[in-house]
């Protein structure tokens, strides 16, 4: 079986819709619990069948067990051609399917959409996309200034910097004097 075919990994179950139907209510434990036995076995696919010898052999229950508890299920499952079904679920699947193709339906059409827009691109831009920079094989387009900065400082600048860091140098900030 391949991913696309697998059912989908779960099902959406809202805790205050159960609690609210009145069959669920008034079932007994044993019920309740093979109605949701029966709806995980059922939304992965296996067949379950009607007949309680049968299920009970495949759920690995009692005959007895099952008989009592498949005859409070009421209305949450329903009997077709000898095998359970579970409408609700049967209604979702078939939900999740029909999104499914529409999701792909709509994949398709916009991977086409994207596909012609950059072909017109291309025939409207030959020479590539507007919004790219575009790449020179002739060199830098930065042009270097001809004034070439200097190298040399004003000779009162060079001693006003050297006077400066004597007097740092031989004042007292670290605590010590170095110097004179």
């Amino acid at each position: 079986m391949t991913t696309q075919n697998r059912p989908p990994p779960s099902f959406q179950e809202y805790a205050a819709s159960m609690l609210a139907n009145n069959d669920f209510r008034m079932m007994s434990l044993s019920s309740r619990g093979l109605l949701y036995t029966l709806r995980l076995e059922y939304w992965l696919g296996n067949p379950l069948p009607a007949d309680p010898f049968r299920l009970g052999r495949i759920l690995g229950f009692h005959i007895d067990e099952i008989k009592g508890a498949l005859s409070e299920l009421g209305g949450l499952v329903t009997i077709n051609d000898g095998m359970v079904t579970i409408p609700e679920l049967a209604d979702y699947r078939k939900y999740l399917e029909e999104r499914r193709k529409k999701q792909s339906v709509g994949g398709k059409a916009g991977a086409e959409i994207a596909k012609k827009n950059k072909a017109t691109q291309k025939e409207s831009y030959p020479m590539g996309d507007p919004q790219e920079p575009q790449r020179s094989t002739q060199g830098s387009l930065v042009q270097q200034s001809p004034i070439k900065p200097s190298t040399e400082q004003p000779n009162s600048v060079i001693n006003e910097e050297d006077d400066w860091v004597q007097e740092f140098d031989q004042s007292d900030v670290h605590g010590y004097s170095r110097g004179t």
